[in-house]
């Protein structure tokens, strides 16, 4: 088939010859290099670096993934609801705080500090909990409806499904 797609037989005055395409080879070539780059980006999309973090959700939660939108404006307190309808429960690990106000919600820490002050002072929605070991993140997504929550994608999660891959 690749062939037939670079190469045509003439037949002119009785003779046979081939003809090569430069033009389809160099958009064969192109169409091959972006299926290639675009497999090897949705196979890490779903294979997370363990060096990075995972979002996390409680396993009965309807919802099976979200963008790096929806959990940005979660963990920035612009949206309290989950894609669901239902209020989110947001967990903070606290070892891994800054790489993540700095990759996902790609604030600083003293910025994601400051809305949250001024959303908890002025009544319209509480701060993440924070917790201190992955162990702790990982119970309480997994007892609490509707949490959400980031970790360190190599730590061992039971209950919980990964709904994000966030890598270094």
């Amino acid at each position: 088939m690749v062939q037939r797609m670079l190469f045509e037989r003439l037949s002119d005055n009785g003779t046979d010859r081939l003809v090569f395409y430069p033009c389809r080879f160099i958009f064969i070539s192109l169409l091959l290099a972006g299926l290639t780059v675009f497999s090897a980006k949705l196979l890490a999309q779903y294979q997370p670096d363990p060096r990075g973090l995972v979002i996390v959700m409680n396993v009965n939660t309807d919802i099976q993934s979200m963008d790096a939108v929806q959990i940005r404006n979660l963990f920035t307190g612009k949206s309290r609801r989950m894609p669901n309808g239902k209020r989110a429960a947001l967990a903070s690990f606290a070892p891994e705080a800054s790489f993540f106000n700095a990759r996902m919600l790609q604030m600083s820490d003293a910025e994601v500090q400051a809305a949250w002050s001024r959303l908890r002072f002025s009544g319209r929605a509480p701060p993440p909990r924070t917790f201190d070991t992955a162990k702790q993140v990982v119970e309480y997504v997994a007892r609490t409806p509707n949490a959400l929550a980031y970790l360190p994608a190599s730590v061992a999660r039971q209950n919980v499904s990964v709904i994000y891959n966030l890598p270094r």
